[in-house]
C-alpha cells in the first residue's frame, strides 16, 4: 500500500469550538460492490490539534448513510469516557445531522432506533453539538474512510 501526504489544513477550522471541547470529525464510505464501508475518524482539541485518527473496516453495509450511523454511535459510545464531557462531532452526512438534531427525519427507517441509542448516549455529555460539514472541509477523513474499506 502506497502512503500519500495529506495537508494538515484539509480538515477546516472555521468555525472553531470553546478551548474545553474536542471536535471529532468522521466520515463513512461505502462500496455497493462487495457491501463493505470503511469509517475515518479525527479527534482535535479546539485548536485544531490533532489528539487521535482511526480508520475502520465495515462489512455487511447496506449503504453509506448505515455506515454514518453505526460509526456516530460507536464515537459517541466511546467518547461517553469521564474525561471527555463537552464534544462537538462534524460530519458531512446532513440526513444523520437531522436525525440526531430533529424528531423529524428523512432517514431510513431501519435506522431510527440507532438514532434513538444515539441521542441517548448523548445526554451523558455536559455539552454536545452534532453539525453538518461539508466533504471539502472533511477532506483528511473522507480520505481514511476510503482507506478503511480495503480489508486487512
Amino acid at each position: 500500500m502506497q502512503l500519500r501526504k495529506i495537508p494538515c489544513r484539509a480538515v477546516n477550522r472555521a468555525n472553531a469550538p470553546p478551548s474545553d471541547v474536542l471536535t471529532i470529525n468522521y466520515d463513512g464510505s461505502y462500496q455497493d460492490l462487495n457491501k463493505s464501508g470503511g469509517i475515518g475518524l479525527i479527534i482535535q482539541t479546539f485548536v485544531g490539534i490533532h489528539q487521535a485518527a482511526r480508520c475502520i473496516h465495515l462489512k455487511d453495509i447496506r449503504n453509506a448513510e448505515q455506515a454514518e450511523c453505526m460509526w456516530l454511535w460507536e464515537v459517541v459510545n466511546c467518547a461517553k469516557t469521564p474525561r471527555i464531557e463537552k464534544v462537538y462531532f462534524e460530519l458531512d452526512a446532513k440526513v444523520v445531522v437531522d436525525a440526531v438534531n430533529n424528531t423529524n427525519s428523512s432517514i431510513d427507517w431501519r435506522l431510527h432506533n440507532i438514532i434513538k441509542d444515539i441521542k441517548l448516549l448523548l445526554k451523558s455529555f455536559t455539552s454536545w453539538k452534532c453539525s453538518y460539514i461539508p466533504k471539502e472541509g472533511n477532506k483528511v477523513v473522507d480520505i481514511l474512510s476510503k482507506l478503511a474499506r480495503v480489508d486487512s
